[in-house]
């Protein structure tokens, strides 16, 4: 495993190219899946649900849906979010709010997207810690996969019923060593060099004086 500091490196980093020659092992799924399942939600309740897929025309199908009808960078038959056909996909649903019992009549949605950003992340630093890269999904043309999904899966990523927050789908992998990282690939080939940003945190330390 790689220390913390060499995994953010790679984690912050979103992989749109995969190697199918080496898939995510079982035991490193269960890892995987295991830290998403286990990080802590408010007063410890379900706010979401996960699904695991290692079927690559499962994937597929996510990667079809993956997009942004209105941005013209996904007009094309290779768009950019082809770190949705990684060899294994993990999407995190908000629970139906009916299964949820909450006393205290907490605010679902905020609960659930702190709940999935805590999950989503220690699940991909621990990916990447095991030597993995991995990619963050969140344009997803919702009730078109949600229909095909129900057809052919009988799963679905949505209820539809009002106010419900959006899922987030985070694909797993090794590269392929023959693109860079940005290469949007598909059956070897690049159809979309995607561009890559560098972020500023600002930071203010508060420290006792004297």
């Amino acid at each position: 495993m790689l220390n913390l500091t060499e995994t953010v490196k790679t984690a912050e980093r979103c992989q749109r190219n995969w190697d199918y020659s080496n898939p995510v092992t079982q035991e490193d799924i269960e890892k995987i899946v295991g830290v998403a399942t286990s990080m802590p939600t408010k007063n410890n309740r379900s706010y979401y649900e996960l699904i695991v897929s290692t079927d690559l025309d499962f994937n597929k199908m996510c990667y079809t849906h993956a997009i942004d009808k209105n941005n013209p960078h996904f007009n094309r038959e290779i768009h950019r979010n082809t770190q949705v056909l990684a060899p294994l996909l993990l999407i995190w649903r908000p629970t139906p709010i009916s299964n949820i019992k909450d006393p205290f009549d907490d605010n679902f949605v905020t609960s659930y997207l702190v709940s999935i950003g805590i999950s989503t992340g220690a699940a991909v630093l621990t990916a990447n810690s095991l030597g993995y890269r991995s990619g963050y999904c969140q344009c997803i043309e919702q009730e078109e996969l949600n229909a095909e999904m129900q057809k052919r899966y009988n799963i679905s990523i949505t209820d539809g019923y009002s106010g419900e927050p959006d899922p987030i789908i985070v694909g797993f992998g090794h590269p392929d060593p023959n693109f860079s990282r940005r290469d949007c690939v598909v059956n070897g080939v690049i159809g979309y060099k995607a561009e890559t940003v560098d972020k500023t945190i600002n930071i203010k330390y508060v420290s006792q004086s004297g």
